[in-house]
Order: C-alpha cells, then sequence, then structure tokens
C-alpha cells in the first residue's frame, strides 16, 4: 500500500511537472548544499523574487536533498511536495522516521529526493500578500431604517 502511494505521489509529480511552463527568463540559481545535521541530508537555500513581476526584490526558500543511496543506479531527481496547506516540505527528509514511510527504499536507492519549501513555511519567511479592499461595498445593508 506504501509502494503504490509513493509511486502514485511520483507519478503526479512528474506529470505536474510537465505540465507546468518553463519560465524562459528564470535563470537556474546555484544552491550551496551543506549538511543538515542528520544523516546524508543537505540542506540549502535558493533566492527567489518576491512578485515575478518585480524581480529586483528577493526572498530566499529553503530546499533539501536526499542524495541517492546508490549513486552508481542513480535515475535521476525527485522534487517532493505534499500538498499542505501550511506544511514545510524539508522536515519530511530530515526525519529519519518520515524519510523511510513516505519514500520506500527503492526509491532513496536510485532517486536523489528534493523537497522544496513552500513560501512562508517551515524556516521561510512569512507572507505578506495584503488584498485590496473595496470600500464601496458593504455586508450591511444601506437601507435607510
Amino acid at each position: 500500500m506504501k509502494l503504490t502511494k509513493t509511486v502514485t505521489l511520483a507519478a503526479a509529480l512528474a506529470a505536474a511537472v510537465a505540465m507546468t511552463p518553463a519560465i524562459a527568463s528564470a535563470a537556474s540559481p546555484a544552491i550551496d548544499w551543506k549538511s543538515c545535521g542528520t544523516d546524508s541530508v543537505q540542506c540549502g537555500q535558493i533566492a527567489v523574487p518576491v512578485d515575478w513581476a518585480h524581480p529586483d526584490k528577493v526572498t530566499t526558500i529553503e530546499v533539501a536533498r536526499l542524495p541517492a543511496a546508490k549513486p552508481s543506479e542513480r535515475i535521476g531527481t525527485l522534487f517532493f511536495n505534499p500538498g499542505g496547506p501550511g506544511e514545510g516540505e524539508v522536515g519530511y527528509l530530515t526525519s529519519a522516521q518520515a524519510r523511510e514511510y513516505y519514500f520506500p527504499r527503492t526509491l532513496r536507492d536510485r532517486f536523489d529526493i528534493v523537497a522544496v519549501e513552500p513560501r512562508g513555511t517551515g524556516q521561510n519567511p512569512a507572507l505578506n500578500c495584503p488584498m485590496p479592499v473595496d470600500h464601496t461595498v458593504s455586508k450591511f445593508s444601506q437601507q435607510p431604517g
């Protein structure tokens, strides 16, 4: 059951990545991978624009990578996001118990597994997304009393 769930998740992630259009102007950021302090998991940060329409203001997001246990049999990289809301992904890799539950040995042997922490979760800065207020709209009736 666990393997079926994981394989289904991997297939869904691959389909989502394939359907996502590439952003032509976005350069691939370099990640300075360092030990997370647990096993062989590595952590890093990526600088990204706060708003792609105004790329001069940037923030960082946390990432973690579990390198394939058998590098000579490595197939590729599996990006992981459990869906949320509000959960951080890095903990799924830094926790040995979570790692073993969500990623069977066959995946851990053959794939680098990468978790990208969504904005506003985990160690990432909080989001500030103010919504415009339309003062002409009221939830109360404007009828004379």
